[in-house]
């Protein structure tokens, strides 16, 4: 019979390493205390809002670390719609990094074919739709990110997404890398434009983000979007949409001991990312390394020195 009674030690961690299917770890969050719940086991109501507290102030982090990266005079005057920005981004890279998408779509409304495409309401209920029979009829996996189209008062999507669920279909034109172009033809609504993706697998995970970045910029004032006016935010409600049988990353927790953990914590020249503290949490730091961090970092080296470390890529 199984144990029901665990200790703080055996359930949380301080450091937490995010690994995708493909083996590659992601992001690696270190923090002086141990605040990371291990897989597997369910948090009582009070510490599902502290961990929602830590994963908001992580949020907000990288929000500021984005905003002082381009110099943009500070962060996000709404704080809440920042911290939603930067979760959108972090879960759209994870799913994105774990897809095996191969194919990059945009897709547009013709205002013949979707009358009512100015108004958000209508576009989402067509595109969800076809997404959803691509799905059930092709296997169809896709990660995709709304944007709206301000000189033509409408809105597209762009898409990751697997190529072997569509029908492409040479449009006889390149990009500017002399890449070709293909089209979808099943897409009835719209323009479609559909390129095979290339380079490493975590630039057209970032290239998507983006667009969260561009969303919430305007001030809404059309009803359909379900928002009042002078009110901002993702477009139809949510920044991106996800279909299909989409793996998810794993989360590693471990619990190092405090001699080896906080020269990693501190060391800005060994490790790099965001050092930062949790705001509501006295004393409490964390350090976050994304992706693109840990390929110029040593820390997965030093972290590899520890004995449970060690263990990381066989749980």
């Amino acid at each position: 019979m199984g144990r029901n009674v665990f200790t703080l030690e055996e359930i949380r961690g301080n450091v937490r390493i995010t690994v995708y299917p493909d083996g590659t770890i992601g992001r690696v969050t270190l923090s002086n205390r141990a605040i990371f719940r291990k897989p597997g086991f369910v948090p009582a109501l009070e510490q599902t809002a502290e961990e929602d507290m830590i994963w908001a102030a992580i949020d907000a982090a990288e929000s500021r670390r984005r905003s002082e990266a381009k110099k943009a005079g500070g962060s996000d005057p709404d704080q809440s719609r920042a911290r939603a920005k930067a979760r959108a981004r972090r879960r759209v890279y994870d799913l994105a990094r774990c897809g095996e998408f191969d194919l990059f779509v945009t897709v547009t409304f013709d205002p013949e074919k979707v009358p009512g495409r100015a108004e958000l309401a209508e576009v989402v209920k067509k595109m969800n739709k076809w997404l959803g029979n691509r799905v059930q009829r092709s296997g169809l996996r896709y990660l995709g990110v709304p944007e709206e189209h301000h000189a033509s008062a409408g809105y597209h999507y762009h898409f990751l997404c697997n190529s072997s669920a569509l029908r492409l279909v040479d449009s006889g034109h390149a990009d500017g890398k002399g890449h070709p172009i293909y089209n979808v033809p099943e897409w009835r609504y719209g323009f479609s434009t559909a390129i095979f993706l290339y380079g490493d697998a975590c630039g057209a995970a970032a290239y998507l983000c983006k667009y969260i970045s561009k969303q919430g910029a305007r001030l809404w004032d059309d009803e359909s979007t379900g928002k009042k006016a002078g009110e901002s935010g993702p477009l139809g409600g949510r920044y991106y949409i996800h279909g299909g049988k989409i793996p998810e990353p794993q989360n590693v927790v471990l619990r190092l001991p405090d001699e080896q953990l906080l020269p990693l914590l501190k060391s800005e020249a060994q490790c790099g990312g965001w050092l930062g503290s949790i705001d509501g949490m006295d004393g409490v730091l964390v350090r976050v390394l994304n992706e693109r961090d840990l390929a110029e970092s040593s820390i997965l080296g030093l972290l590899r020195g520890g004995e449970n470390a060690v263990r990381m890529g066989e749980s």
